[in-house]
């Protein structure tokens, strides 16, 4: 009897452990790839397969923190409205209670840096490669996860090259801007409002965050407005006058 109690009691012990979880830190830090400044309002979604088991999004400082099961291996996407997203691969399977040595418990920690969407460039590399996996390997640090080296690099000189593009194409286009707007003030001078108007949003569009051109459009519309009154008010007083000519020649011939 004796032995059979026991035997029971080794049996719950070893389910126990064998489904025993490790809660696994993460601690990420949200960028923008531009300025490389943290950046929040980043939306992290944790994909179990097809199942979303977590999301989340970084806070005014740029960061997550939570904590996540080990044992399994997780696709981790980033998203943000007019960013580029992006996704990781945490491979957290051999994560649990035999791996782990003493009570430390690896940390995941990592930055994440978000492209603007920009108008004629390619970012479909973000869609098809992970910005790197990360795995739990004790040889190589028994406190944090280790990444894929060769992922990595391979993200980082993609990176750099989509700045290099993107700050390429933005010299471009403040070329452009100042083109448009000494277009703008020229036909500004001779009064030509309408026009003047038309090509400040053309400069608006090139740059959305510089304030003059909307700043120069409602002034402009403005002079436009009284300028089209002025031109009523004297087409008005020209066709009065042709009246009053008209009659009087009609008196005129009239003997009157």
């Amino acid at each position: 009897m004796r032995l059979i109690f026991l035997c029971i009691i080794g049996l719950l012990f070893s389910v126990n452990t064998a489904f025993s979880q490790v809660l696994i830190p993460v601690q990420i830090t949200t960028k923008n790839a531009m300025t490389d400044t943290k950046e929040g309002g980043i939306v992290l979604k944790v994909y179990d397969g097809t199942t979303i088991v977590k999301t989340i999004s970084s806070d005014a400082n740029g960061l997550i923190k939570f904590t996540i099961p080990g044992g399994k291996k997780y696709r981790v996407e980033f998203s943000k409205a007019g960013k580029v997203g992006r996704f990781m691969i945490w491979d957290f399977k051999n994560v649990v209670d035999e791996m782990i040595s003493g009570n430390v418990i690896p940390v995941m920690e990592s930055p994440l840096s978000l492209f603007e969407e920009v108008p004629g460039v390619d970012f479909s590399f973000f869609k098809t490669n992970p910005v790197t996996e990360f795995y739990y390997d004790p040889s190589i640090d028994k406190e944090k996860m280790a990444n894929d080296a060769v992922k990595s690099q391979k993200t980082i000189k993609k990176q750099e090259s989509l700045k290099k593009e993107i700050e390429n194409l933005k010299g471009q286009s403040n070329a452009q801007y100042n083109t448009l707007i000494k277009q703008a003030e020229g036909l500004e001078k001779q009064k030509k409002y309408l026009e003047a108007i038309a090509i400040y949003e053309k400069a608006s569009e090139l740059d959305k965050t510089a304030t003059l051109p909307g700043d120069k459009i409602a002034e402009l519309e403005l002079l436009a407005n009284a300028q089209k009154g002025a031109s009523t008010t004297n087409a008005q007083l020209e066709q009065d006058y042709k009246n009053l000519v008209n009659s009087a020649n009609t008196l005129r011939d009239q003997g009157k």
